[in-house]
């Protein structure tokens, strides 16, 4: 897996060498941050879980230090702020990626999409329902749009779980379009 990931980093930032290209060894750390908070997931010992998040986050310092695309590294960041239960901090995140993406000259509506959904998500975390549902909605709007099969399913499980809370219809609705995207 985490040489998967390195190759898909290589592939989205150019090797080195190209003209006008950055490395594919400036973004290591955030590759590593996303590699110690996907393994992270897959253990039971909460010992080892609490290790490796932590390696996640010294891997995003690391990737700040390098300068490394904050595109990339916020939102993995923000994932490992969730699990490590600092979920204000995390809502904080979220906000900082949408800002960043939409602040970009082209936006990626998939990009976007993915940064208002985590954001209602991270609004649900912080118990803020009705700011998650409209962010959730709104955000798979854009994956919809954006045909981000991957992206899209996600974040429709998301909101099945948000929506379950207001709204057991939508909830439903939801789910069940992911299963038949997916």
């Amino acid at each position: 897996a985490g040489l998967n990931s390195i190759k898909t980093i290589s592939e989205t930032v150019g090797r080195f060498g190209e003209e006008g290209r950055e490395s594919v060894l400036s973004a290591v750390n955030g590759g590593l941050a996303s590699q110690y908070y996907s393994a992270s997931k897959l253990i039971d010992n909460d010992a080892d879980k609490a290790v490796l998040l932590h390696r996640a986050m010294g891997a995003v310092d690391a990737a700040y230090k390098n300068n490394e695309s904050m595109d990339r590294v916020l939102p993995i960041k923000a994932a490992v702020l969730v699990a490590l239960g600092r979920k204000t901090e995390a809502l904080e995140t979220y906000r900082d990626v949408l800002t960043l993406r939409q602040s970009n000259p082209n936006p990626s509506l998939a990009a976007i999409g993915e940064a208002e959904s985590d954001l209602g998500w991270g609004y649900f975390l912080t118990g803020q329902g009705g700011k998650a549902r409209e962010m959730l909605e709104r955000g798979i709007g854009k994956l919809r749009e954006s045909r981000n099969i991957h992206f899209t399913v996600k974040q429709l499980r998301k909101l099945c779980r948000v929506a379950a809370f207001q709204n057991p219809i939508r909830a439903w609705d939801a789910i069940v379009e992911a299963h038949d995207i997916a």
